[in-house]
């Protein structure tokens, strides 16, 4: 299975291709699935390579209007070949900005459906011509983050809880999937208030002005009856004024791969451990050593290898509390009891909702926590009523104030 996937449609942008596949190989995306929808020289030919390496997949589609379809096919012959999969356009760029890589950004929304995205506008930085060199590099001049075209959003899904494509921008998920923004607020259709902290789709919607020519002859994929034209063009590069070079953490890996016709390998960081308990053992050694940037990579290395280990989560949990990230903290501990329910997960739950003075919710949490030692978790009576006891204490003291 692959954990990270982009799709997208696209007629006659065969000149970008390669470009955009190789900038998201470095984000970290492992497969791409691409609907040619009639372009003249067959995207098959352009990206012959990255298929037979197993890299891009090609289907192709006819029609006008198509742009949905094709997604609503991607998730529906691949909710069990991919954890997650993204649908972006080739002019758009995910960029991580707090993590390294897309995968690892992910990690912490394994609890829902989707991930919203905000979008990035950017101007054409003057360029008449099409620039030789890549995009990020090209065309460095944004939008204001709250200018109005930067509320749209697109989305990477978990394919296996949508039910279909609502907008090019934005899908329909099974109840208690729901899709959020990177601040974990709900997200239901194709705006959302803008939020750019973690991550971002840079934009680059002008191009050159060579290029945008190009774009108001071909139109667009979804509508035929709103056209692309001149003054949309204009208007971008008025209000792109702003320099910005967040994707150029890229750049240099990127350019080195365009200038040569060697195909680099993916490969999938190693889980350096033969079994659960030695992880176990690795993790109780660095929280000795408090050595907590350590530990969050180890927990993100452990996810990614093995996302379906409910103890995976708790431990994510225990180090994402104890860097104070008590968001992230409560939905890896929610997941990790969404896979298999655990004492351990449920008091880690409650101190990280105490911190966030959530005492009502902490309080519930406790007295479940009280009934399943009487009942399912006898076992464990003994070891933790002196937490739960002084868990209760706390809670107590946090009411007196």
């Amino acid at each position: 299975m692959f954990y990270l996937a982009l799709c997208a449609i696209a007629k006659d942008e065969n000149q970008y291709l390669r470009e955009w596949v190789e900038y998201h190989r470095l984000a970290g995306v492992e497969h791409f699935f691409i609907y040619d929808n009639e372009s003249a020289i067959p995207i098959k030919e352009t990206l012959r390579h990255y298929i037979e390496a197993g890299i891009v997949t090609v289907h192709e589609i006819q029609g006008i209007e198509r742009q949905m379809d094709a997604y609503d096919d991607c998730i529906n012959t691949n909710r069990k070949t991919c954890r997650w999969i993204g649908f972006i356009d080739l002019d758009e760029f995910i960029v991580p900005l707090q993590t390294q890589d897309i995968p690892s950004l992910l990690i912490d929304y394994e609890n829902f459906g989707g991930l919203a995205m905000n979008w990035s506008m950017y101007g054409s930085n003057g360029h008449v011509a099409r620039p030789t060199v890549p995009h990020i590099e090209a065309y460095t001049t944004r939008t204001p983050l709250h200018y109005y075209l930067n509320h749209h959003i697109k989305s990477i899904v978990h394919p296996q809880y949508v039910m279909k494509c609502t907008y090019p921008h934005a899908f329909q998920y099974y109840p208690g999937f729901d899709c959020v923004n990177e601040k974990y607020e709900p997200s239901y259709g194709p705006y959302s208030g803008f939020s750019g902290e973690k991550v971002v789709v840079n934009h680059y919607f002008n191009r050159s002005r060579e290029d945008f020519d190009v774009k108001m002859v071909r139109g667009r994929a979804d509508r035929t009856d709103i056209q692309y034209k001149l003054d949309r063009f204009e208007r971008l590069d008025r209000n792109a004024t702003i320099e910005d070079t967040c994707a150029h953490k890229y750049l240099g890996a990127l350019k080195k791969r365009l200038s040569s016709d060697t195909i680099v390998e993916h490969r999938t960081p190693a889980f350096p451990f033969n079994s659960s308990k030695d992880f176990a053992q690795q993790f109780d050694q660095l929280l000795q050593s408090r050595d907590l940037n350590s530990l969050n990579h180890l927990t993100r290395l452990a996810i990614f290898n093995h996302p379906d280990k409910a103890e995976l989560w708790y431990y994510r949990g225990v180090i994402l509390n104890k860097l104070e990230a008590y968001t992230e903290a409560e939905h890896a501990l929610k997941y990790s009891l969404r896979l298999d329910e655990s004492a351990a997960a449920y008091l880690e739950l409650v101190m990280v909702l105490m911190v966030q003075q959530r005492t009502a919710e902490a309080r519930r949490h406790l007295a479940m926590i009280k009934s399943r030692l009487i009942m399912d978790w006898k076992q464990l009576h003994d070891q933790l009523k002196p937490v739960v006891d002084k868990t209760e204490l706390l809670l107590k003291s946090l009411d007196a104030k």
